[in-house]
């Protein structure tokens, strides 16, 4: 990325890219979380691109150049063996 800050990336928020900082993006989910009466695991949260993916509820989500890709990860699969 040369010129550019690694840290920042792009959050469409309704229908508008503005680039966030990763802890800033993670403030103010906490600031909505609260009122309802619920905040981060702090050993499980993380925040990552979506080129790096993520485990959740059985599935691996990730983007693969233009596309995003949504499969069952490999420990779902382990467990259905």
């Amino acid at each position: 990325m040369k010129g550019k800050d690694p840290k920042r990336r792009w959050v469409l928020d309704a229908d508008l890219a503005q680039a966030f900082d990763k802890l800033e993006i993670k403030a103010r989910l906490a600031d909505w979380l609260a009122p309802r009466g619920l905040s981060f695991n702090e050993d499980k949260t993380r925040v990552v691109s979506l080129e790096e993916g993520f485990d959740f509820l059985g599935f691996n989500v990730r983007r693969y150049g233009p596309k995003s890709l949504i499969k069952p990860s490999k420990a779902a699969q382990r467990r259905i063996r």
